[in-house]
């Protein structure tokens, strides 16, 4: 926001939507994984369905934002109309700008692009956790492999020290568990 002079919410805006494409990849591409796999650890689909749903909601509120925004920033304004006045315009102009960030996705051939970007991505960083884990003989099924995708995804989108230390090491751990990994 600094370095381009741009509104902070907008940066946040555009930042939210990457982290939002990335969960849909992430769930899609487990939920494929799941459907054909055989031998899935316990509770495993049910934590992918409440991670789908949250991830759902999420895109409905960014598509609501990109298509929408003016719309929904007077409703919340409305609604906020109990506030302050310094207060409720502080929120609104937030929204707005956290809406602007949004805006790139009301492009079909962008939000085409950006979904398979995302796919792309998310699909060669898979492999290559899963030839990492092979390397020091961790043997996982590709459903372990989608699990670690997603919790890595989850522990890189909450805030955390420099160099996200402690996050990476804990999504690891949950997401192995299940497999017998120490």
């Amino acid at each position: 926001a600094k370095k381009f002079a741009l509104p902070f919410g907008t940066v946040l805006g555009s930042i939210g939507m990457e982290r939002i494409f990335d969960l849909l990849t992430i769930v899609a591409l487990m939920g494929v994984v799941l459907s054909l796999e055989q031998e899935v650890p316990a509770g495993l689909n049910k934590a992918g369905l409440v991670i789908a749903l949250i991830a759902c909601f999420g895109f409905m509120i960014a598509a609501m934002l990109a298509v929408r925004g003016q719309a929904v920033i007077r409703f919340a304004s409305t609604k906020l109309g109990w506030l302050p006045a310094g207060v409720n315009a502080a929120i609104t102009r937030q929204l707005t700008n956290i809406a602007s960030g949004f805006e790139s996705i009301r492009s079909p051939l962008t939000l085409v692009r950006v979904t398979a970007n995302s796919l792309v991505q998310w699909l060669v960083m898979g492999l290559c956790l899963y030839v990492s884990l092979r390397a020091v003989a961790i043997s996982i099924p590709p459903s372990g492999v989608a699990l670690l995708l997603l919790a890595i995804v989850i522990g890189l989108s909450i805030p955390t020290g420099p160099g996200y230390v402690g996050s990476i090491q804990l999504a690891f751990t949950l997401a192995l568990k299940p497999f017998g990994v120490t």
